[in-house]
């Protein structure tokens, strides 16, 4: 049996207006019918993105504004979404640049989460509270550090350096790691958000080879040897606004 519900901004989000039987014979081009007793492909299921701009948001709001916005979206009465998408480093959806560094420190012995303990992590520890479980979470980089890349910017596009392609692997498990001492599990990791475009903000441009060689023969290992489970992800993945 399926459901007809209304979402619309008269008040009437998530009101169910009836149940349907499915039709298998419509195909007039402009519905479509779900038959629930034919399946194919799994999802692992909807989210959004908890960046800077959402938790900067969610911080002006009054605690029960932001209750009832976590409620909203991961609460049982709500869209119970179960997935989040997290970016590594700054993105456009945020205030600046910004990285995990203190300086271009590429022994990495300064790398800190402190940031981002300001940022993404109360909330998500909030959600998790709301829900009582974890979300599934995949983690996107925009841009590595600059002194990483070879325009020495986070924006505007340039290439991850091969001298740091290790670097770059390494500060990746870091993130990974760090974030675990949170609480906090990061299932997916992508090794770039849109890997083809060259923004005016954080981007990086990887061919499919490069790609293929930094997972192959540096990311991939590095998080084998460090224990990590995380799983790598490819393609195009755009941010949810």
């Amino acid at each position: 049996m399926l459901k007809i519900i209304r979402s619309s901004r008269d008040g009437e989000r998530l009101k169910e207006l009836a149940k349907i039987k499915p039709i298998k014979a419509l195909h007039d081009g402009r519905l479509l019918f779900v038959d629930e007793n034919k399946t194919f492909q799994t999802h692992a299921g909807f989210g959004g993105a908890f960046t800077e701009a959402t938790t900067a948001n969610l911080k002006l709001m009054s605690k029960e504004q932001y209750k009832e916005v976590l409620e909203a979206y991961f609460g049982k009465e709500g869209l119970k979404y179960n997935l989040g998408r997290l970016t590594i480093n700054s993105s456009d959806f945020g205030y600046g640049n910004y990285d995990y560094l203190k300086g271009e420190d590429a022994t990495l012995k300064t790398f800190s989460l402190e940031k981002e303990k300001t940022r993404c992590i109360p909330v998500l520890k909030d959600v998790f509270k709301l829900r009582r479980e974890l979300l599934k979470l995949m983690a996107s980089p925009w841009s590595p550090p600059a002194f990483m890349k070879t325009t020495k910017k986070m924006n505007k596009g340039g290439k991850l350096l091969k001298e740091h392609y290790q670097t770059w692997a390494d500060y990746l498990s870091l993130y990974v790691k760090h974030m675990e001492k949170e609480g906090i599990k990061i299932d997916f990791l992508t090794v770039q958000n849109e890997p083809e475009a060259i923004q005016r903000w954080e981007s990086c441009i990887y061919s499919a080879e490069d790609e293929a060689i930094f997972v192959r023969d540096y990311l991939g290992p590095t998080l084998k040897r460090n224990n990590i489970d995380t799983k790598i992800l490819f393609g195009i993945i755009t941010a949810m606004k």
